[in-house]
């Protein structure tokens, strides 16, 4: 028998990641996250958010592709605690009667996320990168990674026709803080073992170049901070609530600034509690603030002197209700004053709700004299280069590009094709043994 590979979500976007894998008669789900984009579209349209409307706003994937196997779901695998690949579990995962696996962060943070949605799913595993587990004859691998959330894996499901790499969301980055390098070891010694079938992230494999590390983003904040060493502004940082590496270098950053760091936002609570809960990370000399009560009382502070502080918040995609749109919208104590530096250290996700958010919000803060900072960052995704050395370590036979539309996924495809100079013959070929697929087709291989 083939393996099936089931392309569910992703495949025509970027994020609402989720992909299965039918190795015999035992399936593997890998991810199962929502489109960000559009939650935002039905939070803002007031309708309720349940398993239909999200359904209907495709927001979530339709799964239906595997309604004929549900009873043969050995497991739902997840890579990471980005809600492009978790979100959607407490919404589709209950019919599978299988188990949830991820890291701890991972599974402590869906916790919390099923907890506060009032839904109703509790079946965890528990599993760290270096650890296995035995599904018959198919074996689970994690293998640390890096990316921009704690504890990203590249779960490997090996099996008798060689192995299953799912390699999405990562960087090779060799120099962050507070995690160690990627397993290249590991790596490479799966890829001279055999890897049957690649399936990777594409949404950066257009862009030419290397992915630089998080200590590059450290550098930028420190530089972008001490031009406004001796300003009587407020400085703002907006990033990624689960980028508790990235919250890390700008608490590093701000060292010798003789401003006290804030975080405010419910989403960064919630991350910060988390790693601090799973002792990853906690930051003593931080006030952080997640409730909006505490969130008033602290901007209501640092209104008397602004001069003070530095506000690190949610809001960098534009999102209405984030901390940062609230700011602008005047909703708080603390309003913007003409010279107060806005720091966005994140990209905009590059989808059509985020840049018209985003786009609105620089457009209102420039408007009351803000002076705005983009792109004090570096991402968390691999480019065109980090992609070709990830190919010549994985050295796949079959290549399966996702998280992205299909001018991304054609990139990596191409990108494929370009190797094959370097390795002297035609090893990949779009449309043989390099895949684009759709939402909702299957590949056997």
């Amino acid at each position: 028998m083939a393996i099936d590979i089931f392309a569910i979500g992703g495949y025509e976007e970027v994020g609402m990641n989720m992909t299965a894998v039918k190795i015999d008669e035992k399936v593997f789900i890998l991810d199962m996250g929502i489109a960000l984009d559009r939650m935002v579209l039905l939070q803002e349209s007031g309708l309720p958010i349940n398993k239909k409307t999200l359904l209907e706003a495709r927001a979530i994937p339709d799964d239906s592709i595997l309604n004929d196997f549900k009873g043969k779901v050995e497991a739902i695998i997840l890579s990471h605690a980005h809600l492009d690949h978790i979100g959607a579990v407490g919404y589709l995962a209950a019919k599978y009667n299988a188990p949830v696996i991820g890291t701890p962060f991972t599974i402590e943070l869906l916790k919390s996320n099923i907890k506060d949605d009032k839904l109703n799913f509790n079946n965890f595993v528990v599993m760290n990168a270096g650890e296995e587990l035995e599904f018959g004859d198919v074996t689970l691998e994690f293998i640390h990674s890096t990316h921009s959330v704690p504890q990203t894996v590249f779960p490997v499901l090996h099996t008798k026709y060689g192995a299953v790499f799912y390699g999405i969301d990562y960087k090779l980055d060799n120099k962050q803080k507070l995690s160690a390098p990627p397993d290249y070891k590991r790596i490479r010694q799966i890829g001279k073992e055999g890897v049957h079938a690649l399936i990777v992230e594409a949404i950066r494999a257009g862009e030419k170049g290397k992915t630089p590390s998080e200590s590059v983003a450290l550098e930028m904040l420190r530089d972008t901070l001490r031009d406004n060493f001796a300003s009587k502004n407020a400085i703002v940082i907006a990033c990624f609530s689960s980028h508790i590496e990235r919250l890390n270098t700008i608490v590093e950053a701000s060292k010798g600034m003789r401003r006290k760091v804030v975080f405010l936002g419910r989403s960064i609570g919630k991350y910060t509690d988390v790693s601090k809960k799973i002792n990853f990370k906690s930051f003593p000399n931080v006030e952080i603030a997640g409730h909006q009560r505490a969130v008033r009382a602290i901007l209501k502070k640092i209104a008397r002197d602004r001069s003070k502080y530095i506000i690190v918040c949610t809001g960098g995609q534009g999102e209405p209700n984030a901390i940062l749109s609230r700011i602008a919208r005047k909703e708080y104590a603390l309003t913007v004053e003409p010279g107060d530096k806005i720091m966005f250290s994140c990209i905009t996700i590059p989808t059509p709700v985020n840049i018209r958010n985003r786009k609105s919000l620089e457009d209102l803060l420039s408007s009351q004299g803000a002076r705005i900072f983009r792109d004090v960052h570096v991402s968390g995704h691999s480019a065109r280069e980090d992609h070709r050395e990830f190919l010549h370590m994985v050295q796949p036979e079959h290549i399966i590009p996702c998280h992205g539309d299909i001018e991304k996924l054609t990139a990596f495809g191409t990108l494929a094709e370009e190797i094959n100079k370097e390795l002297g013959h035609d090893k990949y070929i779009i449309g043989k043994n390099v895949h684009l697929l759709k939402n909702g087709r299957k590949i056997s291989i």
